[in-house]
């Protein structure tokens, strides 16, 4: 699957998540959790695409604890790493629940690198980061490039 892709589909899920609060304020409970089998047969997303990026930013709930309860450096009351890795959480069979709507937007911008780090051989990650910084700079360019603006943007690859 492409990165592009992958970057989509997790725009495809802030929008859709962006649906439970009706514009009248009223709920859509609908759109609270996604359900993979209705998600992928309402979008052109294939189940096998929609199983990788669900894989990506997503835990079983019974993963999810074992994330919560692994040894890290980070003090325990300010370690939002779990959260911020897979902030969607399956609750039920089939449905995935977002634990906070930021941290899937961050997945957006900077989740890019961990899923492009996580898709290497340990061995292959030193290259990306290494590279990152030109990878980063094309990835803004096509980002942008996309973008209809009223006037031309300007780009500094190397400010002084």
């Amino acid at each position: 699957m492409l990165v592009a892709h992958w970057l989509f589909q997790l725009i495809g899920f802030f929008s859709y998540l962006m649906n439970y609060i009706d514009q009248d304020g009223s709920c859509n409970l609908e759109y609270l959790a996604i359900d993979p089998s209705k998600y992928a047969s309402q979008s052109k997303i294939t189940e096998r695409d929609l199983e990788i990026v669900l894989s990506s930013v997503s835990a079983s709930f019974a993963d999810f604890k074992k994330l919560l309860a692994d040894k890290r450096e980070a003090d325990w009351r300010f370690d939002f790493m779990p959260f911020r890795s897979k902030p969607l959480i399956e609750l039920a069979p089939n449905r995935f629940f977002c634990s906070d709507i930021g941290f899937l937007v961050e997945e957006i911008f900077s989740g890019a690198y961990w899923t492009i780090n996580d898709g290497l051989d340990r061995s292959e990650r030193p290259k990306l980061f290494s590279a990152w910084g030109i990878l980063f700079e094309e990835y803004v360019n096509w980002f942008l490039g996309g973008c209809n603006f009223k006037h031309d943007l300007l780009f500094w690859p190397a400010p002084a």
